[in-house]
């Protein structure tokens, strides 16, 4: 084959590749004008799919908060003597680092705790023709469960999840309730009242369940509006709603050299997760107060104990000396008055250093001790130097 019928075939192949990949607008248009329903049709499909799933989808929303963990910074040795000095007196401080805050504020414990406090282990739900959403402060009756039932209902969860289901229907003044009690899902009880006044409480197999009015309702809504509408009141274990919160939050250091911890937690309604937020941080000041207090009462028992101890030792110690002296007719007037006067010497300065100790413990609880300082910072019992007694 020669150079130029390879060139012809090279310029034939060329050109039928760009009418395969030329776009022809004729044709195009054409097809659009001949199936003009279908395309239509699509169109609507797809607009009206997509303003379904931004009217029933619940967004999450996303809110962060940052807490300053206060840990004051010791020189290296000194830290690692007064921890010396604890362990000699056999107590431990609470303070590590912020590692461990930070996982102090994931703990289950801590959410159970805040959970409780703002009774997240009642939620509401308003029941709608298409799909429900979620009330929060809202809604104009509240229930709620007695505390030692409550607190059952985390210690069967070995056993089963033991639940309740509360309806509400509206008319007038008169509330319609439907409520049923589960078991791992199954129901194991029923009721129904017709509730006209309140507070009331009704027994349940869970439970007694109180229903009171809503005294601080948000939004404004007025009560009216909800005759048209029905809600429910799920009551569940409280750790449960303590591990969805755990599993939507997350808390990190800002940086290696700050001690400030960003909490970030993800919720449907944002009014109740900086609700949330508020009081994990309330919790969290209330629990590191309590264990540095119990710090303190500690260290007050067991300074007192041995102050009577070492007083009944010096109380024998001088008691038998007297005895033998006595027995003995031991009588160096001048040797023992100048031994007493050294010993006098050096049991006041003990019994000094042990009044200022005992002088601090004492102001220490007394500050406690005070309503007005319930949630206040004291300072660690470790920042103080408690010296042994030595005889």
């Amino acid at each position: 084959m020669t150079q130029e019928k390879i060139s012809e075939v090279e310029k034939f192949e060329q050109f039928e590749k760009e009418e395969r990949t030329s776009f022809n607008f004729q044709v195009v248009f054409a097809m659009i004008i001949l199936n003009w329903q279908w395309f239509l049709l699509s169109i609507v499909i797809s607009v009206s799919a997509a303003m379904l799933y931004l009217r029933y989808t619940k967004p999450v929303f996303q809110m962060s908060a940052k807490m300053l963990i206060k840990d004051e910074q010791t020189p290296r040795n000194s830290r690692n003597q007064m921890l010396s000095n604890m362990q000699d007196l056999g107590i431990m401080t609470n303070s590590a680092g912020i590692d461990n805050e930070v996982e102090v504020l994931q703990s289950s414990i801590l959410a159970r705790e805040v959970v409780k406090k703002m009774k997240l282990y009642v939620y509401y739900t308003a029941i709608g023709r298409v799909g429900s959403y979620l009330m929060y402060r809202d809604q104009p009756i509240n229930v709620d469960i007695d505390p030692a039932h409550l607190d059952k209902l985390d210690e069967d969860l070995i056993e089963s999840v033991y639940s309740a289901t509360i309806t509400f229907r509206k008319s007038g003044p008169r509330y319609f309730i439907e409520g049923t009690t589960y078991k791992g899902g199954m129901a194991i009880g029923r009721f129904e009242r017709t509730l006209t006044s309140f507070p009331c409480s009704i027994r349940t197999k869970i439970g007694t369940l109180t229903f009171t009015n809503n005294l601080n309702r948000i939004g404004g809504r007025p009560l009216s509006s909800y005759d048209a509408i029905t809600w429910q009141a799920t009551i569940v274990p409280p750790v449960l709603i303590a591990k969805k919160y755990l599993g939507a939050m997350s808390v990190q250091p800002t940086s290696k050299r700050t001690s400030i911890a960003q909490i970030t937690l993800k919720d449907q309604i944002p009014n109740r997760g900086v609700d949330f937020l508020r009081q994990l941080a309330r919790c969290y000041n209330e629990q590191a107060n309590e264990d540095k207090n119990e710090i303190a009462h500690k260290t007050e028992e067991f300074i007192n104990d041995r102050l009577a101890k070492i007083d009944k030792e010096l109380g024998s110690t001088e008691g038998k000396l007297e005895g033998y002296k006595k027995r003995n007719n031991v009588t160096q007037l001048q040797l023992d008055a100048t031994n007493s006067l050294q010993q006098s010497a050096q049991f006041s300065d003990k019994l000094q250093e042990a009044t200022s100790q005992v002088q601090l413990i004492n102001y220490i609880r007394e500050y406690v001790n005070k309503p007005s300082h319930a949630y206040d910072l004291i300072l660690r019992i470790s920042e103080y130097k408690i010296s042994r007694l030595q005889l």
